[in-house]
């Protein structure tokens, strides 16, 4: 897939997606992300960039992986479906608690509030009639991350976010599922 990865600084993206994906099956509502570095035994690395977001449909998680080694970098997107005792964020605070599953492992995150600027991101991913679009602005906020053998602080963000998909329309699925996500035995995981 090509990528396209857009700095937002607010939410008037949403503006901007939205009609780009009119027909589409778009979602508003809030949204917790961080990030992680994962180091392959093959000398590769993994940047994984996170997002849970609470939708008028349920919870949602998205993973966008990008993978780089010396030659180059290639990225993937997965997405699913959460159960609704998966994922909690507070309505006005950078809180929210992820308890679900990642490569076979626990994952467990918590952001509490923390001390940062508003921040935001977002990324268009595909092409044509098929692609995902997602974006997000809130607060900074701390993050623990407990996944597997590994436990890390890290910085990551709570707020407002907007996610788009053209597979509803196209009947196309636009990213994978969370479950075909795998890592290497052997990797190891770092908190951004």
């Amino acid at each position: 897939m090509n990528r396209v990865v857009l700095a937002i600084a607010g939410l008037g993206c949403a503006a901007t997606i939205a009609p780009a994906f009119a027909g589409s099956a778009v979602e508003q509502g809030r949204t917790a992300g961080t990030d992680l570095t994962v180091q392959l035994p093959d000398g590769a690395s993994i940047s994984l960039e996170l997002r849970a977001m609470e939708t008028s449909n349920g919870p949602l998680l998205l993973v966008d992986a990008n993978r780089c080694d010396e030659n180059s970098c290639g990225s993937d997107d997965y997405s699913s479906a959460l159960p609704v005792s998966a994922l909690r964020i507070d309505p006005n605070a950078a809180s929210a608690d992820l308890h679900t599953t990642l490569n076979g492992a626990p994952l467990v995150i918590t952001w509490r509030p923390g001390n940062g600027a508003v921040i935001g991101g977002g990324e268009v991913q595909g092409g044509g009639n098929d692609a995902t679009a997602s974006q997000y602005a809130g607060s900074a906020a701390d993050v623990s991350v407990q996944w597997s053998d590994t436990t890390c602080r890290g910085s990551g963000g709570v707020g407002d976010g907007l996610f788009a998909d053209t597979g509803t329309v196209t009947g196309n699925p636009t990213s994978d599922p969370v479950s075909d996500f795998h890592l290497p035995p052997g990797a190891t995981v770092h908190c951004s």
